[in-house]
């Protein structure tokens, strides 16, 4: 589940190829909410340490591979 979001969120970094506020706030939703279907998964196991763990995690699996998608085609804009 894990490679298909960064696959996911690269190619939609690829294809906006902008950072602002909306993109900010639809990575955000994304974030908190498989953060949230994955808590609720697994509540018998769920500390506040894990959902702050996985908000993180998640943020960072969605949020790295879209910066660099829309970083790569900032570049080959450039070029072009």
């Amino acid at each position: 589940m894990d490679l298909i979001a960064i696959i996911v969120a690269g190619l939609f970094g690829w294809q906006n190829g902008r950072l602002g506020k909306r993109e900010l706030q639809i990575i955000g939703i994304v974030v908190v909410g498989w953060s949230a279907v994955t808590s609720v998964a697994s509540v018998p196991y769920l500390t506040l340490g894990s959902l702050g763990f996985d908000l993180f995690y998640h943020a960072v699996v969605v949020a790295v591979p879209y910066l660099v998608g829309a970083l790569a085609r900032r570049v080959v804009r450039g070029r072009g």
